[in-house]
């Protein structure tokens, strides 16, 4: 017997969006990267917007993980995070750096994002 978490994820998503706020991820496809610039060139902008909460990191997440000191956690509905995306949190660009997808069995509840500037 499976346990049937549609109900949960919608919970979920309800909850972010009343205590988040909505962010625009922007993401970049194909072109050719440029290193002497930093960017790609001749490449497909696109973009989506989730609402995301931001959330503190503790001192142990801190002291055991490969978390730098302004790095950021957002805890966000359901989207297609790449870690290549980038989004504006108060007013300063951070890449996704690393995707922590919540799914008990095959429904995807929530996702937590480190994004690095």
């Amino acid at each position: 017997m499976s346990y049937n978490y549609s109900n949960l994820q919608s919970m979920s998503s309800r909850l972010i969006e009343k205590s988040g706020r909505q962010i625009t991820f922007n993401r970049v496809e194909g072109g050719e990267y440029i290193p002497s610039k930093s960017t790609v060139v001749n490449g497909v902008s696109t973009s989506y917007t989730a609402y995301c909460v931001q959330r503190d990191w503790s001192k142990i997440e801190k002291q055991q993980n490969d978390i730098l000191q302004d790095d950021v956690r957002l805890v966000c509905q359901v989207a297609d995070y790449k870690k290549e995306d980038v989004a504006v949190i108060d007013g300063e660009n951070f890449q996704i750096y690393d995707i922590e997808k919540v799914q008990p069995a095959s429904d995807k509840l929530l996702y937590i994002l480190q994004m690095r500037k």
